[in-house]
């Protein structure tokens, strides 16, 4: 007499999950797109208004690492076509002539400078590198980051952002 095989069959279950998810991630994007303003404090904080250069809608957008730990300290980097703009200091450094690449460089190596002075001290500190691309600066944000890697031990994270979206100060 041979013994019957249990098999269990996923299939049913995989199907109603992913339905599931799909109906969920439907339902939150309608209701993004779909959601009004509301108070004067979220209105005046987006700032919606008219755009010189292509007449459609622009956005203040806070440029900011939301939840981080108190040793981490972020630097954020723009990545912007042929240029990069420190977004601490305001300094804009141009990466369509080769002394661009040495004035990144020596920034980056004060930041691990930094780490490296501050580790001798102190357990948990680190300075985090953010790199904020547009879609114009994808090019520039790859070269950055070559020399991030190469040169440096220093962490990174990048941030997609949208031609629209105009980063208020700090």
């Amino acid at each position: 007499m041979k013994k019957k095989e249990l098999r269990v069959e996923l299939f049913p279950f995989l199907t109603i999950l992913l339905s599931t998810m799909g109906v969920l991630a439907f339902i939150s994007l309608s209701l993004l797109f779909s959601a009004p303003e509301g108070t004067e404090k979220l209105k005046s904080e987006r700032n919606s208004k008219k755009s010189d250069e292509n007449g459609s809608d622009s956005i203040t957008v806070k440029f900011e690492l939301i939840g981080k730990p108190d040793f981490i300290h972020p630097h954020y980097i723009l990545c912007l076509k042929d240029k990069i703009l420190i977004h601490d200091s305001g300094i804009e450094i141009p990466f369509n002539e080769n002394y661009g690449y040495f004035l990144f460089y020596d920034y980056l190596n004060s930041l691990e400078s930094l780490n490296k002075s501050f580790h001798e001290k102190y357990k948990d500190n680190d300075e985090y590198v953010i790199f904020g691309v547009y879609p114009t600066g994808i090019e520039t944000y790859f070269r950055c980051r070559q020399i991030l890697q190469m040169f440096t031990n220093l962490n990174f994270g990048t941030q997609p952002i949208l031609p629209n979206w105009k980063l208020s100060s700090r």
